[in-house]
């Protein structure tokens, strides 16, 4: 099995270590504050969101839905009445959060999608994990994200790299 770290960090700005180096935002928390001369809005997060997802699209794509499931799922405080970020929810996404279970199979690709903003904003932790294979996306702090498989196609690479997130094997 091979680990890939996918995630927004340039491996140019990475210590000989591996320690990142550079500033950054890490957190949906994050939104209104500022990074050097940088201040992270809304929508520069869902820019950011929206190439995590596409990502983790372009590497789901291959399995049926009915082979992914949530695993080892942790829940934490849901309270999105923070004004910065209060317009980045929807009913949707609290009912599914209220819905969410260990193991939990999915019906919809939306579920899926929605389950990933979830873990990305912090209001759960879990592993997606697919059925009768060895393949998982398990998920650290600050927007890391890794997959387990036995291969990374380079066609998937380059289209999370084309999102513009970085795969590293690690």
């Amino acid at each position: 099995m091979k680990t890939y770290r996918i995630t927004k960090y340039n491996p140019k700005n990475r210590e000989k270590d591996g320690v990142y180096s550079k500033d950054e935002w890490t957190s949906i928390s994050d939104i209104g504050k500022s990074f050097g001369d940088y201040k992270l809005t809304a929508s520069d997060y869902l820019k950011v969101e929206d190439q995590y997802l596409k990502s983790y699209e372009a590497v789901l794509h291959k399995y049926e839905l009915n082979r992914i499931k949530l695993t080892e799922l942790e829940k934490f405080y849901y309270d999105v009445n923070n004004s910065a970020i209060k317009s980045l929810y929807c009913d949707d996404l609290e009912k599914l959060f209220n819905n969410l279970t260990e193991n939990y199979n999915f019906s919809t690709d939306n579920e899926v999608i929605m389950t990933l903003k979830l873990i990305l904003r912090e209001h759960i932790w879990g592993k997606l994990v697919i059925k009768n294979s060895s393949v998982r996306i398990e998920f650290g702090n600050d927007f890391y994200t890794y997959l387990i498989s036995d291969e990374l196609y380079v066609d998937t690479i380059k289209k999370i790299n084309d999102n513009g997130l970085f795969v590293e094997e690690i």
